[in-house]
């Protein structure tokens, strides 16, 4: 989608829900909850982008991973997979992972295969903005923006 105001195109903002994991950064990998305004944020495609807003927010169900333990996402993330999106859910657009197998390319280099699984859990997650990014990594993973509507 294109934003345009006045004949000029728009940086389009994105964002996605983290709970716990290392965001990938300019300066390396940062705790979630450590990450500034300003700061910037490492793509799938080994892109710089600007860290708009960092803003907490309650979650009700998380996304746990077998053997990513230390990485917690929103319920309803989407992670770029080997075999294309794929959520724990059924999104619009969005194929769900039977029985929530994935394969991973994680940290851009081997393939892991892993498992997501959604836990009824009341936590604090960090709503990443980020300016012309539609992803993430973290802890390895490749995670997606989602729509608003959504979470």
């Amino acid at each position: 989608m294109q934003l345009r105001l006045f004949g000029r195109q728009l940086k389009e903002e994105r964002f996605m829900i983290i709970a716990k994991g290392n965001v990938s950064t300019a300066e390396g990998p940062v705790p979630v909850e450590n990450l500034k305004p300003g700061m910037l944020v490492v793509d799938r495609g080994h892109r710089a982008r600007n860290l708009l807003k960092i803003e907490q927010v309650q979650l009700h169900q998380t996304l746990h991973f077998e053997r990513n333990k230390d990485l917690v996402l929103a319920g309803n993330s989407i992670l770029f997979t080997l075999t294309g999106m794929r959520s724990a859910i059924s999104l619009k657009g969005v194929r769900k992972a039977l029985s929530g197998r994935i394969q991973m390319l994680f940290e851009g280099r081997k393939m892991q295969e892993d498992v997501m699984k959604i836990k009824k859990e009341e936590v604090t997650g960090y709503r990443l903005t980020i300016e012309g990014g539609k992803d993430v990594l973290v802890n390895g993973y490749d995670v997606a923006d989602k729509e608003e509507g959504v979470c």
